[in-house]
């Protein structure tokens, strides 16, 4: 969750959510009778136009009336209160579909700082894993941290005349290395990628690297890198942190030591210390899905929503949609 924008005395929040628990986390807190800005499309057709009519995209305030996470969006529905007049009739529903990574604004009549403090909770839980870049050609490197911006730039240059570009190689790795970030992004001219690829397997690494063919250098480099390959990076990490869970879970299922969470009744209890929720589950139980997700969360557990398309997911569906890992053995 990214808190983009926070104004008191108008009641406004602009939000970023950034995975599916900040779009369930935002159900919970976004009320009817608060209003709320996002962008739809809309196919419009007008008098004497041929064909479908034109697609338009533009921004709509409605005020609300429910508020519904789907799994995988968050569904608000509302009468509308602004927009361009000549789309739109102020007073007709609207329903805005948020997605994460997709920003839009609320404002909220009776300002609540306990909502703001549960943002910035969210916002400090999801904090992107700080990721090392490097911008790599065959005269220098340029390796940069980042998490939200790029910071502590620093440039390695070739030294000598040696054709070999192994002792220069040799240098950048010992850098990477000596890192304290574990995820590794590096970038440059496809040759150079690859062959630092082979020099890499060739020694090893503890390190989780990907890699990406960028056209440009130093500083220009780095921040290219980032716009093409770090929030694929950050998305895997969350996609591992799931599938982590799921085999946490599998684990202790295996182990039969009985940590291996299976009935709702343990997260009545408070006796949950992860909960994995199946997106479908969610869909066909969603009241139930609110009001278990929500307690397992003010009992301090970390709640991670399951998708389709994360590894193991089948499991999850097949023993019924909820699992997790317990805090101590139940009796």
């Amino acid at each position: 969750m990214r808190l983009l924008k926070v104004d008191p005395r108008r009641g406004l929040l602009e939000l970023l959510p950034e995975d599916r628990e900040d779009l369930w986390l935002l159900s919970l807190l976004i009320l009817p009778g608060d209003e709320v800005e996002g962008v739809v499309s809309r196919r419009i057709k007008r008098e004497g136009e041929r064909g479908s009519g034109k697609l338009f995209r533009f921004r709509v305030r409605v005020s609300v009336e429910d508020v519904e996470f789907t799994g995988s969006s968050l569904r608000i529905k509302g009468r509308i209160v602004e927009g361009p007049e000549d789309l739109v009739g102020r007073g007709k529903y609207q329903t805005l579909e948020i997605r994460e990574g997709e920003s839009f604004k609320v404002w909220k009549k009776e300002w609540d700082r306990g909502v703001v403090k549960e943002i910035r909770r969210a916002e400090e839980e999801s904090r992107h894993p700080p990721v090392l870049v490097i911008s790599l050609s065959d005269e220098d490197a340029t390796l940069a941290t980042y998490d939200r911006r790029v910071k502590n730039l620093r440039r390695v240059r070739r030294k000598g005349d040696d054709e070999s570009l192994r002792p220069f190689f040799g240098e950048v790795l010992k850098l990477l290395e000596e890192s304290p970030e574990d995820i590794v992004v590096i970038g440059g001219p496809k040759v150079i990628v690859d062959e630092f690829r082979d020099f890499v397997e060739e020694r090893g690494s503890k390190k989780r690297i990907s890699y990406v063919v960028s056209p440009l250098s130093g500083e220009k480099g780095v921040k290219d890198i980032v716009s093409k390959r770090a929030p694929h990076v950050i998305q895997d990490e969350r996609r591992r942190k799931v599938e982590e869970g799921i085999e946490e879970f599998l684990l202790h299922l295996a182990k039969s030591d009985g940590l291996a969470l299976l009935n709702t009744s343990d997260v009545e209890e408070g006796n949950v210390s992860l909960l994995l929720v199946h997106e479908d589950w969610i869909k066909e139980n969603r009241e139930e899905a609110h009001r278990l997700m929500k307690m397992a969360r003010d009992f301090g557990a970390e709640v991670l929503i399951v998708s389709k398309d994360h590894e193991g997911e089948g499991t999850v569906r097949k023993l019924g949609g909820v699992v997790g890992v317990k805090r101590y053995p139940s009796n």
